[in-house]
């Protein structure tokens, strides 16, 4: 009987062990590894101006197809003003990116000015202002981390930034005369 007890045990381990690896095997093929998302910039909204920079606020649409959320955490860029560096932009607060498909976000960026100059006469000029922006948003959560460039261009309608500039600008407390 000892002889039928090890050959019961033999192949009870056998089992246990097929099981195992088939269970390792399944999870290895069934889990799709982490997917860097996808975003594409629809527009972006000035919303504030004033001596130390700029605040934008840029609609975005994400596409998450992980099966965990992920954070869009940093944002480090430059953007040019008509060809010209105008300064740097910067991520203001973390968003996350839910799971699923094709989300609206909108991004809140500063730009620090470069040259205050540069900036007063493009928003003085009476035209549309071209803009290119470059640079790297980091994104992570779960098993994904990725740092991925980003780059768009467009033109900020001279009424915007004059409308951004005029709700900078403190209210007098004393009222013109005319």
């Amino acid at each position: 009987m000892t002889g039928a007890r090890i050959a019961r045990g033999i192949v009870s381990a056998m089992l246990r062990r097929s099981f195992l690896v088939g269970f390792v095997a399944l999870g290895l093929f069934a889990c799709s590894p982490p997917e860097p998302p996808t975003i594409t910039v629809k527009d972006a909204k000035i919303t504030g101006v004033d001596l130390r920079g700029m605040s934008i606020s840029v609609h975005v649409e994400a596409t998450n197809k992980n099966r965990f959320d992920l954070t869009l955490g940093s944002f480090e860029g430059k953007i040019l003003l008509e060809g010209k560096d105008a300064g740097a932009v910067t991520l203001v607060r973390p968003l996350t990116l839910a799971t699923g498909e094709r989300t609206p976000l909108d991004v809140p960026l500063f730009l620090a000015w470069n040259d205050l100059g540069m900036v007063a006469a493009a928003a003085l000029s009476g035209r549309d202002v071209p803009y290119t922006v470059d640079g790297i948003v980091g994104i992570g959560g779960g098993k994904l981390s990725v740092r991925l460039p980003v780059k768009t261009s467009g033109t900020i309608p001279q009424k915007d930034l004059a409308a951004a500039a005029q709700r900078s600008l403190p209210k007098l407390p004393f009222a013109i005369p005319k």
